[in-house]
């Protein structure tokens, strides 16, 4: 049983439901997690979801016990935490999936997870960034890194894709700018509207940009776009199911995240040969290790580079060529062969 927290699509939802898809026989599997949106998601790829009216110790020790796994594959720290308070006779993996500012230092949090990780049977880590810099696993040994799969094949065809009744039913088409993610604080969507709103004054030609995703600052971005005369710029669509076929027809994608324990967007990006400009934050750094380029360690650079390619044919040309021959993802028949090693092995 897979358990997570949040009830909407995410990376660490893609990697559950992608494990789940490849793990075959003997394994059967489920996922449990608060419900929501993401159930949409879940049963869509034919697994069995169990859904919880919150997350909490009560909530996870029922569905656990529904459940009865022999393999508990829990995801990020909180659900890892839980699971090992109620650990009863069965494995448990610990994902991490992010690298939250909170994991440099000792704190509450971070005493909690040290405590618990005794009971963990195996920690994963989607970046060697997460275990550098997280305090409480300095000193562990035998920790895995496998980084986030992407299904080339699968997003090339879903980017062909427009769905009634979705955003995707919109024009997709002159999307200059993408920002795909939640609008939380650790995604920092105000940094792109900033962007954006400094590309459109310096312009002559409008900007054209798309925002997908919801958050607790969905409001806050609303009110900013209108605040900076951005309505006719900047359109916010909420939650997509479909981000390919936007990500695909934008010209440049924007990772503006504060700290990001992997990236997935950005992977999924350069799968579709999407230009990326990413902060230079936890696992971005290891995406981009042998393509510097699209790193930017500063909104000033993030504007001054995406202006550039832009409004230089050449330079864009240049920079996509150059991003799709030197940055590799994983891929999706190594990743799964990877878990299923760690499975069998437990």
């Amino acid at each position: 049983m897979h358990v997570l927290k949040s009830s909407r699509y995410a990376g660490a939802e893609n990697a559950a439901i992608t494990i789940c898809n490849g793990l075959g026989t003997p394994y059967k599997t489920a996922y449990a997690s608060v419900d929501g949106p993401i159930a949409w998601c879940v049963r869509g790829a034919g697994l069995e979801f169990y859904p919880m009216r919150q997350f909490s110790i009560a909530e996870v020790k029922r569905v656990l016990q529904e459940f009865r796994p022999d393999i508990v594959h829990a995801h990020d720290y909180s659900a890892s935490v839980f699971c090992v308070v109620l650990k009863n006779g069965y494995r448990l993996i610990s994902h991490l999936h992010n690298n939250p500012p909170w994991i440099r230092s000792w704190s509450a949090r971070s005493c909690a997870y040290a405590m618990t990780a005794g009971k963990m049977d195996r920690i994963l880590t989607v970046s060697d960034e997460i275990r550098k810099e997280a305090v409480f696993l300095r000193r562990r040994k035998g920790i895995f890194v496998v980084s986030n799969p992407v299904d080339t094949a699968r997003i090339r065809k879903r980017a062909e894709e427009f769905q009634p009744g979705t955003a995707n039913t919109k024009n997709t088409n002159n999307i200059d700018l993408l920002f795909v993610g939640r609008l939380t604080k650790q995604k920092n969507p105000q940094r792109f509207i900033r962007v954006v709103s400094r590309l459109a004054r310096g312009r002559r030609q409008r900007v054209s940009a798309v925002m997908l995703g919801c958050g607790e600052l969905e409001t806050e971005c609303r009110q900013m776009v209108r605040r900076t005369g951005l309505s006719g710029y900047v359109r916010l669509l909420g939650f997509c199911e479909n981000p390919y076929p936007y990500i695909r027809r934008a010209r440049i994608l924007l990772v503006t995240s504060d700290w990001e324990g992997y990236g997935i967007a950005a992977a999924e990006a350069i799968a579709l040969g999407t230009p990326v400009l990413a902060m230079a934050s936890g696992g971005l750094k290891t995406i981009f290790a042998r393509f510097p380029e699209a790193l930017c360690h500063s909104e000033e650079e993030m504007y001054r580079k995406a202006k550039r390619l832009l409004w230089e044919r050449a330079a864009y040309t240049s920079f996509q060529e150059a991003l799709c021959r030197n940055v590799s993802i994983v891929d999706l028949p190594d990743y799964q062969t990877g878990i299923r090693r760690i499975y069998d092995g437990l």
